[in-house]
């Protein structure tokens, strides 16, 4: 039998996209983080094919940027491709919104509109690119998404 208060510790958790100053592994609190992820779909040749997948060194907003299309075989695709881009940290925490309410609201406009543009920073493409050729959206919030540290045992 484990004493409630033992459990507890364990569950303790803190919602950042920074860890705390001087923190340590096994610090005592879960730090979890916030981001966005969001499907685009655009015709063929609207992003470079010169790469599949990328960490985002360049854009503040973007963390990765992924073509789900590289994953089929040639000639299944079609005329379009679907990419995934994950944003940073700090861009989920600013714009934060309640996830379960997302779709159709004017935070899911802005938010999808603020990605595509960094897309167009990350591949130097002139501004609006991306967004003027996208198909289709979906646009998630993971709210505790990835930790940022870790327990040590």
């Amino acid at each position: 039998k484990i004493p409630a208060k033992e459990v507890h510790s364990l569950l303790r958790t803190r919602f950042s996209d920074k860890l705390p100053g001087r923190a340590q592994p096994g610090s005592g609190r879960f730090c979890l983080n916030s981001i966005y992820s969001l499907l685009f779909e655009v015709p063929r040749g609207v992003l470079p094919d010169s790469f599949d997948s990328a960490f985002v060194e360049n854009e503040p907003s973007l963390r990765w940027l992924s073509s789900n299309t590289a994953k089929l075989r040639p000639g299944e695709a079609g005329g379009t491709e679907v990419w995934t881009v994950l944003s940073s940290p700090s861009f989920g925490k600013k714009h934060k919104a309640p996830q379960e309410f997302l779709e159709g609201t004017e935070t899911e406009v802005k938010v999808v509109g603020l990605l595509l543009e960094a897309v167009d920073r990350a591949l130097s493409l002139p501004k609006g690119t991306v967004q003027a050729a996208t198909v289709a959206t979906k646009l998630q919030l993971w709210g505790a998404a990835l930790p940022i540290n870790r327990w040590v045992s």
